[in-house]
C-alpha cells in the first residue's frame, strides 16, 4: 500500500465526514 497524496486525501475526507456525523 503506497501512501499517495490521493489516498491520504480520501482518508482525510472520510475521517472529517465521520467527525461531522458525531
Amino acid at each position: 500500500m503506497s501512501s499517495t497524496p490521493s489516498t491520504i486525501r480520501l482518508y482525510r475526507l472520510c475521517w472529517a465526514r465521520q467527525r461531522a456525523l458525531v
